[in-house]
């Protein structure tokens, strides 16, 4: 019984660690708050390989596939967060997965993140990552 108090304690630490690391990830991110930008993203979840994500006043208004320069089909478009979500899902994962790791810029948004879903008796690994960030005018 011991042995799963102790298991029990290391879980709520590293999740509070990871959340304190989140929190000042969000202060960054929002003491900067650009309204337009684009980075570099891929996922796991999201078919077709790295996407170039333009985000205006907050909102996903434009992508383009990296490889083809086409722009995804709608369901894809939809999919694709702005950094705003993206710290949204690690925060849910930290509530609601088996495990979290991710990774921050000085700025505040996500470099790589990898969360272990629980879905039924089976895990799935959602792998991101995010570069080449820049803001636009």
């Amino acid at each position: 019984m011991k042995n799963v108090a102790i298991g029990l304690g290391l879980v709520v630490v590293l999740a509070g660690c990871a959340e304190t690391r989140l929190n000042m990830a969000r202060e960054n991110w929002q003491s900067r708050s650009p309204r337009s930008y684009q980075f570099e993203y891929s996922d796991s979840f999201v078919p077709g390989g790295i996407y170039l994500v333009k985000v205006q006043e907050g909102f996903v208004t434009a992508a383009t596939e990296k490889k083809t320069g086409q722009p995804p089909p709608a369901d894809v478009l939809s999919r694709l967060p702005t950094i705003e979500k993206l710290l949204a899902v690690i925060g849910r994962g930290i509530r609601e997965a088996s495990s979290v790791s991710a990774s921050y810029d000085s700025a505040g948004f996500p470099t790589k993140v990898d969360i272990a879903w629980k879905e039924n008796m089976d895990e799935l690994e959602q792998i991101v990552s995010v570069s080449s960030f820049r803001t636009l005018p």
